[in-house]
């Protein structure tokens, strides 16, 4: 049950039982808040105060793109997000996209790259940056693998000090995580990467079987949220709540 929410916040950060982290929960909320709220979901409250104010710090900077010709389906967004590859890095800075196809197996998402499954250390390379994106189907499913935590990819990633990681939680059509690309990379969209995410929605609702996991609020331009003085656009603090 919800422990503090303010009922005037645009963000929810959202710390629930791990078996619970893989429902789609932005689309459950736009089903019953006309509001335009951003949720994201974290492993624990600790968390949050240990990583907000903490600048984004790793050897991992820099761009990395995860994705394959060999998938005749997806190589229209392929090549779209290695023309957009100038965009990207200067929009984000420190970022991982990961386009392959995704499915959901014995209670593990198991994401292909062309051929070949990503190995956890390949998964562990990727995600050593600020921003990580993964357009696979399952990929941002979570389960109970950790008492208190949020296992699979997304544990993985805020693990290694990632500030916000995107990924979908069902299986979702080549356009949805097209109109996510291209909000995320646009030049002249909001600074908050969750407000790009709230405006890819608005195009495409199926946007919204991708989950937040992390700080909804970072920003793009490679600027991390818990900067000094920073004000977020929509103007609030993020209410807390448990589940």
């Amino acid at each position: 049950m919800p422990r503090r929410v303010n009922p005037e916040s645009r963000w929810i950060l959202l710390a629930v039982d791990p078996h619970l982290a893989g429902l789609p929960w932005q689309d459950l909320f736009r089903r019953v808040d006309e509001r335009e709220t951003i949720v994201s979901l974290v492993p624990n409250f600790g968390w949050i105060t240990g990583s907000y104010h903490r600048a984004w710090q790793s050897s991992s900077d820099g761009l990395a793109l995860v994705m394959s010709d060999e998938d005749e389906d997806l190589r229209p967004l392929a090549e779209r997000i290695r023309q957009d590859r100038p965009g990207i890095s200067a929009q984000f800075g420190s970022a991982a996209i990961v386009l392959g196809h995704g499915v959901w197996k014995e209670d593990v998402p198991s994401v292909r790259i062309g051929r070949s499954a990503l190995t956890l250390e390949e998964w562990m390379r990727a995600v050593d940056r600020r921003v990580c994106v993964v357009h696979s189907c399952y990929g941002g499913r979570a389960d109970h693998r950790f008492l208190g935590d949020i296992g699979q990819l997304p544990g993985l990633a805020l693990a290694l000090g990632c500030r916000l990681f995107i990924a979908p939680v069902a299986e979702v059509p080549l356009a949805a995580a097209t109109a996510l690309h291209d909000h995320l990379v646009r030049a002249n969209g909001p600074r908050e990467i969750g407000l790009r995410y709230l405006e890819a929605i608005r195009e495409h609702p199926a946007v919204a079987l991708y989950n937040l996991y992390g700080f909804g609020n970072e920003r793009t331009h490679g600027h991390f949220a818990g900067a000094e003085g920073y004000v977020p656009d929509y103007g609030t603090r993020p209410a807390v709540a448990a589940a």
